[in-house]
């Protein structure tokens, strides 16, 4: 369990890996264990580039907020699949899922650019699913697109979230990435007893379509901490992490 903060909510966990080598794709399996009826959470796989100091993710929200015309329009609490990256890509393409379900959208902040996709997404309790990031195509000068992925390793059913056009120069995937829980909301916590319990299994990852298995990996908690209510347990074969713990 994680040590006490000095504000309310749910400390976010995070598992690093790290790898021998840069790669072209990192895949993971996720498994929702447990998810609340009345607060969101968010499960992710964080990458970054070899030649760029920023990065991005892939993962599930569940009672996610999703919004078909973003950034005013209406927002539907449900399932979905997010593709993010940061640090000014150039552009985003929606894949199996079309609009109103899916969306993309692109930010300016701070004098730079970041492009999400957004996808409904059913998450089944339970059930173990492939999150995978990986280099699809590259154009004539070099810009090469991104990939993510959700399998059904139940069912086989792989769905294309979509894809991300990044600049040359940014190269392969990095040798480290994060599995991270965290929590979305919704509504004020005004007691370390408000955010629902929830629980998640991540696998271990590999990178170059299997070719990588991590060298090492660490457990931590966000700092600033908040409740002392998350928890991360070694499985062997995975690594559980819960948030909101009683």
């Amino acid at each position: 369990m994680n040590a006490p903060g000095t504000d309310l909510g749910a400390t976010l966990t995070a598992t690093d890996w790290s790898f021998s080598d840069s790669s072209d794709s990192i895949e993971i399996e996720l498994v929702v264990e447990s998810r609340p009826a009345r607060d969101g959470y968010f499960w992710a796989s964080q990458f970054s580039f070899v030649g760029s100091a920023v990065g991005g993710f892939v993962g599930l929200q569940s009672r996610g907020g999703y919004q078909a015309e973003p950034p005013d329009g209406d927002t539907d609490l449900t399932d979905m699949a997010v593709f993010w990256i940061g640090g000014s890509p150039l552009r985003a393409e929606l894949g199996d899922v079309m609009a109103p379900d899916a969306r993309t959208y692109a930010q300016f902040t701070s004098g730079t650019q970041w492009w999400t996709i957004h996808a409904k997404y059913d998450i089944v309790a339970c059930r173990p699913y492939r999150l995978r990031v990986a280099r699809r195509t590259q154009e004539a000068n070099g810009d090469a697109w991104y990939g993510a992925w959700v399998r059904d390793n139940q069912t086989n059913a792989e769905t294309f979230i979509g894809r991300i056009l990044v600049p040359a120069a940014w190269g392969l995937l990095a040798d480290k990435s994060v599995s991270f829980s965290d929590r979305i909301g919704w509504g004020s916590v005004t007691s370390c007893a408000y955010p629902e319990c929830a629980s998640a299994r991540f696998g271990i990852p590999s990178a170059g379509s299997g070719s990588l298995s991590p060298l090492t990996h660490s457990n931590r908690f966000a700092v600033p901490a908040k409740c002392a209510s998350s928890r991360v347990t070694e499985l062997g074969d995975a690594v559980r992490h819960e948030l909101g713990v009683p």
